[in-house]
């Protein structure tokens, strides 16, 4: 293979390999989260819900209504919850990352009040293996944690949140790379550009860590850094 198929090559798979190591545990249940619903004929399909549930979604087939607390009840296996009918993939888009952001705000901000937790932690993320990391000095921690067991659909929407933008950052951190590749406009220019991004290529830099950060009012805020 000659060096322009190699960095043909490299460029290719750059937006697969270049945030994974760090974050591969919250994409992969992020990716096996992103399944949505079909609508129903059965009666479970046609059970009322909030309309605050729906959100336009960005999907591998396109602008979709998803109605996220089925969605993710089903994830969940909350008994009850309409079953999966076919496979839709929530794309790392900013767009998604807000919807997303917007739906655990309020079903966090509800779970507390649900169980008189008084304020939420500064920070909820999940370490490598996708284990809740909460502050060790959040005093309502056990009672969170009970929380999040009796309403499994709630973490998984917050794994998920956290899951897609940490691809989402991926993504752009890498695009600039994507772009001046497919301008370039012969082999030396593209030695150039693999040279100037060479950093995106190391498996073992360390990447910023994506959170979810909380007021004491329950506003939330996705963070990276």
């Amino acid at each position: 293979m000659n060096i322009t198929q190699t960095m043909q090559t490299q460029a290719a798979t750059l937006n697969q390999s270049a945030h994974r190591k760090q974050h591969s545990a919250q994409s992969d249940f992020a990716t096996a989260l992103s399944v949505a619903h079909a609508d129903s004929e059965s009666n479970e399909g046609k059970a009322a819900t909030s309309s605050n549930s729906y959100y336009t979604m960005m999907t591998n087939e396109g602008k979709t209504a998803l109605n996220l607390d089925n969605h993710f009840k089903a994830a969940a296996n909350v008994p009850g919850s309409t079953a999966l009918t076919k496979a839709v993939l929530i794309l790392p888009t900013k767009q998604n990352v807000d919807n997303l952001s917007a739906y655990s705000e309020m079903k966090v901000k509800a779970l507390l009040a649900e169980h008189d937790i008084p304020f939420p932690p500064k920070s909820i993320t999940f370490d490598d293996e996708g284990k809740l990391i909460l502050p060790k000095d959040y005093k309502y921690k056990d009672e969170l944690i009970a929380a999040f067991e009796a309403k499994p659909e709630v973490l998984n929407a917050v794994r998920a949140t956290i899951g897609i933008a940490s691809q989402y950052q991926g993504f752009m951190e890498s695009q600039p790379f994507s772009d001046e590749m497919a301008m370039a406009k012969d082999e030396q220019a593209r030695k150039a550009i693999l040279k100037k991004y060479s950093y995106l290529f190391d498996e073992n830099r360390q990447r910023p860590q994506t959170l979810l950060s909380f007021l004491e009012d329950g506003r939330m805020s996705v963070v990276s850094g």
